[in-house]
Order: C-alpha cells, then sequence, then structure tokens
C-alpha cells in the first residue's frame, strides 16, 4: 500500500452519554486552542461553535459585518458572527470558517415548511456511507 492510500489521521468513535461519537480533537486559532468537535455532516462548512465554547480563543479574523443566520431544530434564527482561523490536526492545518453562535442574538424565527428536516446517525449507522466531498455525492452502501 503507497503512502497516499493512508490517512493521515485515524481515531476511534469516543464515547459520550452511552454513544459512540466521531469526535476529533484538533487545535483551533493563532493560539492553538485544543477543542473537540463532531466529525459531523451537518450544514456548517467549518466549525461552528457557541460563543461560551470559545471564550478566551484567539480565532482569527471576524470576515462579517452583520450577524450571519443560522436556523436552529426549534425555527429560530440565531445570528453567528463569522471568523477566518487555521484548524489543526495531526500536523495538518486548514484554513476554516468558524461560526460564532450568540445565543441572545435572536434574529427572527422561519416557517416550519422551510426547514430542511436532518437525517440523522440512527439511520445512516446502519449503512456504509461514504462522503464524495470533491463529487459532492454521498453513496449508501449495505453492510
Amino acid at each position: 500500500m503507497t503512502t497516499e492510500n493512508r490517512p493521515f489521521h485515524e481515531t476511534e468513535y469516543i464515547e459520550e452519554d452511552g454513544e459512540l461519537c466521531p469526535i476529533l480533537k484538533v487545535l483551533v486559532g493563532r493560539n492553538r486552542k485544543p477543542l473537540s468537535v463532531y466529525a459531523d455532516t451537518g450544514c456548517t462548512t467549518g466549525i461552528a461553535v457557541f460563543k461560551e465554547q470559545i471564550k478566551g480563543v484567539d480565532i482569527g479574523e471576524k470576515i462579517s459585518d452583520r450577524p450571519s443566520p443560522c436556523i436552529m431544530a426549534d425555527g429560530h434564527i440565531i445570528g453567528a458572527d463569522e471568523y477566518l482561523t487555521t484548524l489543526r490536526i495531526n500536523g495538518e492545518e486548514k484554513e476554516v470558517v468558524v461560526s460564532v453562535i450568540d445565543p441572545d442574538k435572536i434574529l427572527g424565527t422561519a416557517p416550519v415548511d422551510e426547514t430542511k428536516p436532518l437525517l440523522g446517525r440512527d439511520f445512516l449507522d446502519a449503512y456504509d456511507v461514504l462522503f464524495k466531498g470533491k463529487e459532492k455525492r454521498v453513496a449508501l452502501f449495505k453492510c
């Protein structure tokens, strides 16, 4: 096997509240703050954190003039400030956008019929799921 076929980082799921979860330990920001994050395929392209979770971290340059809307599961739209920062994991570095959600910045509500339902891990964990990021495709396989 050649080195390009080997992952640069591999970890086992971590148990949290009796469930096995895909949690990665990463370093965020200029001061390389350790942060445990869910490796998830949610709607966020970078990292989504609440304001209190990122307290004391120099996460970089703010790139939003106005709060970006984040739709919560209950239909509330909460504002998030966005920053450009560096995420590090096992020697790899990548610039990502950090959405810092401020629960005090309620921007309004979204009609339920306009929100996209989420397909959870209870279903997805029953199959082999392959996310092809560059191809923007997802494939499901019977186990």
